[in-house]
């Protein structure tokens, strides 16, 4: 059988990629028993992904783990779209009622946010200097080893999310977490929301009003009907 596939512009790094349809085999990663969700969607999503720069041979799972976190977003939605719908209709549980949301996404509608202009276009980093320490900080995107790491690591630590994302400090890149949490925290809110404002792709939080009045906010990503689709209602 010929499967569908579709030609596509990575939006950060602009890259070339070509996706192929899903089958049933190819969904079955999905559901691998001794695999995180994030562990086994990167199986998922990196089988589907045939082609990276014109390249003829199919790009293997490091290739996919390297990309930054806006492009393999964006390859999870497209994904999406080719083997599935351009509709995704959310069945996370409101919080207030215990219903599903029920709410039809169009997902062609989602906001695509470019890469910003200060961003290096060639790096994918942008800089940001402390208000507190006065340090200069190189940050980029987060790749998938960077969220596999963070998956397997006990306990959050917002501080750990960020240093993920430091590439220098004062031109050094031996960068130690725990020198990032002597910082004042006037300098974490900085970095935080450096980052905030540096997202590019798919914008995949999406906003509505519960039938019971309840207003909510899903990120598609996480909800049951994306990564097991009909297979929640």
């Amino acid at each position: 059988m010929e499967y569908l596939t579709k030609d596509l512009v990575l939006p950060a790094s602009r890259r070339r990629a070509v996706i192929r349809e899903a089958n049933a085999f190819s969904e079955q990663l999905v559901f691998e028993s001794d695999k995180d969700t994030i562990d086994a969607l990167i199986d998922f999503w990196s089988s589907l992904l045939i082609s990276l720069d014109g390249g003829k041979e199919k790009p293997d799972r490091k290739q996919f783990i390297e990309l930054v976190e806006p492009d393999r977003i964006f390859l999870g939605i497209e994904i999406y779209k080719l083997s599935i719908s351009d509709t995704l209709v959310l069945t996370s549980t409101c919080d207030k009622c215990g219903e599903p949301a029920n709410y039809s996404v169009d997902l062609n509608s989602l906001d695509l946010i470019p890469l910003p202009p200060d961003m290096d276009e060639k790096s994918l980093t942008f800089t940001v200097t402390l208000p507190r320490t006065g340090h200069v900080v190189v940050l980029g995107y987060r790749t998938g080893e960077d969220e596999l790491e963070e998956m397997n690591t006990k306990g959050f630590n917002p501080s750990r999310m960020a240093w993920k994302a430091i590439r220098s400090v004062d031109g050094s890149s031996d960068i130690k977490l725990s020198q990032v949490m002597e910082w004042p925290l006037a300098d974490h809110v900085a970095l935080r929301k450096a980052i905030i404002d540096h997202q590019c792709g798919y914008d995949t939080r999406v906003k509505f009003t519960h039938k019971c009045g309840k207003k909510m906010v899903v990120n598609l990503l996480a909800d049951p009907s994306f990564l097991t689709p009909g297979l929640a209602f």
